[in-house]
């Protein structure tokens, strides 16, 4: 697939980024040590980082610039959907081989809209996959309506699942050196904050910007950094923001990132502990997500070798005890927001 260059806004999703070739790195024992510390928690200062692995501040420093660098290591920000009264949608294209200029237009139009929050490119039977949030029904007809206009003739199968549960993991290097970090998740609830203008706006500011000082984002807003930072912390006391994680180029490891989708027999309801389960004690898998539509289950595992793939389906197969019904796989191409 064509490549773009991964837009500045990042997401609650998941994120993978481009990578020129597919060395192998590995980590250091500082570069383990201060990766934990700021895998789930991207805002962590510089100044206690150190504190918290023994190093000096500059020791810290210099070696998140090499992380940075090498791991193509992006901040991103997590918000919990419904507790903002929004629904999260996933959304898989098929698309028209066509001229490759109008691929990267329909792709460039995908990543400016705001209420998509991931937009990725696969290897497979899909070509697209959207992480997408809307507060009703009728504004996500609206948005995929207002695409259809422009990009219709390109899609020719599409599929909508509702996420209802989404955690995402430890990234596996870090679970198989024995670090313990704490998941980040949302499910489906009617467990809504009262969210005002201000919150909104603070919560895209993050979104764009992770990383942004409550100083900076307070001159951006013109509001007092006092007032801003007790929104801030009410909405990570609310659950609203559940956290800031920096994504991984997981090739740079040598691996390569594979998204399989499943459908079960029934209503798989009684299945989601079991493969959630599984999902949390395989390093392999980063992502688990049940969705309703399509597919049931999605989960993005990273292997070495394409022939681990063969193992997680039959472990998956195994969790399910037989209710596996279909299942598709499709490589990672490349993650152009979020």
């Amino acid at each position: 697939m064509s490549q773009l260059k991964p837009s500045n806004t990042t997401a609650d999703t998941n994120g993978h980024n481009t990578h020129s070739g597919s060395r192998r790195f590995k980590l250091t024992d500082t570069q383990h040590i201060v990766l934990a510390q700021v895998d789930l928690d991207a805002r962590a200062s510089v100044e206690n980082v150190a504190t918290a692995c023994g190093l000096r501040q500059s020791t810290v420093r210099n070696t998140l610039a090499r992380l940075k660098e090498i791991l193509d290591l992006r901040p991103c920000c997590w918000t919990d959907p419904y507790k903002m009264a929004e629904t999260p949608y996933r959304i898989f294209f098929s698309v028209h081989a066509g001229s490759r200029q109008r691929l990267r237009a329909l792709l460039k139009y995908l990543v400016e809209i705001q209420q998509i929050h991931w937009v990725g490119t696969l290897i497979g039977y899909y070509q697209i996959g959207l992480h997408l949030r809307a507060s009703s029904f009728n504004q996500l007809r609206s948005i995929l309506d207002m695409i259809d206009r422009q990009f219709g003739e390109m899609i020719v199968q599409k599929e909508y699942s509702i996420i209802s549960e989404l955690t995402f993991l430890p990234f596996s290097p870090l679970r198989e050196r024995g670090f313990k970090k704490p998941k980040i998740s949302f499910r489906a609830s009617t467990d809504q904050v009262s969210l005002d203008k201000l919150d909104r706006t603070l919560i895209y500011q993050l979104q764009v910007n992770p990383l942004a000082p409550i100083s900076q984002l307070g001159r951006t807003l013109g509001v007092a950094s006092n007032t801003l930072s007790y929104r801030f912390n009410n909405l990570v006391r609310s659950g609203v923001i559940l956290g800031f994680f920096y994504s991984h180029d997981e090739r740079a490891y040598g691996l390569e990132s594979y998204l399989i989708l499943v459908s079960v027999v029934g209503l798989g309801g009684r299945l989601t502990e079991a493969l959630g389960n599984l999902a949390a004690k395989d390093s392999r898998f980063l992502m688990f997500t049940s969705c309703t539509g399509r597919w049931d289950y999605e989960f993005e595992v990273v292997v070495a070798d394409v022939r681990e793939l063969q193992a997680i389906v039959d472990d998956i197969h195994s969790a399910a005890a037989g209710s596996v019904r279909d299942v598709l796989i499709h490589a990672w191409g490349d993650d152009l927001k979020g």
